[in-house]
């Protein structure tokens, strides 16, 4: 799969801080945390697709 069919067909990116400095670097990078999933952080397709 390349770079451009990967930013096509994603809609977020989705990941599981394992700890809080993991959890601050995701919120510097624009990721939100996922209400309801303590520890699941979302960024948003429009963060990371031009």
């Amino acid at each position: 799969m390349t770079l451009c069919a990967f930013e096509r067909h994603t809609k977020a990116l989705i990941v599981d801080a394992k700890t809080p400095t993991a959890a601050t670097f995701y919120q510097h990078f624009g990721f939100s945390e996922l209400p309801g999933y303590p520890g699941r952080w979302l960024l948003p397709r429009a963060q990371f697709a031009a």
